[in-house]
């Protein structure tokens, strides 16, 4: 979640965020042919789902039952602190496979977490996709996935849950749009689709394509030619200055990264940005710069023509030396 990813960062700046996902298709299996619950304010009926153990704070749940003598509750679940349940309208369920959870979770109008800690649960995503009035503990998790009064509702004390579920008794909150808001923020933000693709761009290899020249004729049309073919399996950047090339790469859909001139420290900016997994330096320039970066990420020198210079001792020669140090790979024309 969110929340953990800040964490992350304090202890490392190589922290990346993807949110936990729910398998809409699996879960909608499930419910389907379950009978829609109608909010009935004379007969509502709270739940939740998970370990009854400390983290999840049976002992507020078990408080807040007890303010709610007439509504029934229910913990689909089982733990070693169960005993802490005592309220007489709580039931507790015992482990169940995921279609009875399913199906009890369909039976309730209320889905309440009082979680001392989470990272982002399952258990809350599918309640919101259930359709279920979703009232959390304000942690990490919790927090990061429901917005108060908008897809649920965020407590800090007893009070805060008492008051909640008390205005839905009275008919005080609009019931049925938080929950579509929930279901459609489970759809948009949270599904299971979303995380893989997340995570295949993750996975995919980091290319800058560094070219010093900003018209569109061979060498740029073979660049672009090198990332649209590889762009199944590589996450690559076109790096160039403004010019006329720009309205090709549009064109061709491909990514830009803008530099403001060819320079050591322009590519050292970019790649502390970006960081890449290769660089893909296009012809002697970017080669040298790219090189004299110092930048710890292999090079591939793409030299395009075969100029006269480079059988010689001279500058350029000998700066094309020093550079292929760094380089891993050359690619050359005949």
């Amino acid at each position: 979640s969110k929340g953990e990813y800040e964490e992350a960062k304090k202890l490392s700046k190589n922290s990346v965020w993807i949110n936990n996902s729910l398998d809409i298709d699996k879960i909608s299996n499930m419910a389907n042919g379950l009978p829609e619950r109608k909010i009935n304010p004379n007969s509502i009926k709270i739940c939740t789902v998970g370990r009854i153990d400390f983290s999840k704070n049976p002992e507020l749940f078990n408080k807040i039952a007890e303010e709610f003598p007439n509504i029934e509750f229910t913990w689909i679940g089982e733990g070693v602190l169960k005993e802490k349940l005592t309220a007489s309208n709580i039931k507790i369920t015992g482990w169940k496979e995921k279609r009875e959870v399913i199906n009890n979770l369909n039976k309730s109008d209320i889905f309440i977490l009082t979680s001392l800690w989470e990272g982002m649960p399952l258990s809350l995503l599918e309640a919101m996709y259930m359709k279920k009035l979703c009232i959390v503990s304000n942690c990490i998790g919790n927090r990061d996935v429901i917005v108060n009064g908008k897809n649920g509702f965020v407590c800090n004390t007893l009070d805060d849950y008492k008051h909640i579920i008390q205005d839905v008794v009275d008919d005080k909150i609009n019931y049925n749009a938080i929950v579509e808001n929930a279901k459609k923020d489970v759809e948009n933000k949270y599904s299971v689709s979303i995380m893989a693709k997340k995570y295949e761009e993750l996975y995919k290899k980091t290319v800058l394509h560094i070219v010093n020249s900003r018209a569109f004729s061979g060498l740029e049309r073979v660049a672009i030619s090198i990332i649209k073919n590889l762009e199944d399996t590589y996450n690559s950047y076109y790096v160039t200055m403004d010019g006329s090339i720009v309205k090709k790469l549009e064109q061709e859909n491909v990514k830009r990264i803008k530099i403001e001139k060819m320079s050591v420290k322009e590519i050292r900016r970019i790649c502390k940005i970006y960081k890449p997994d290769i660089i893909h330096a296009h012809d002697y320039t970017a080669t040298v710069i790219s090189s004299f970066s110092f930048v710890k990420v292999p090079i591939i020198s793409h030299l395009h023509n075969n100029s006269p210079w480079i059988k010689k001792v001279n500058l350029n020669s000998i700066a094309l030396l020093l550079a292929s140090l760094r380089v891993k790979k050359f690619l050359t024309v005949s």
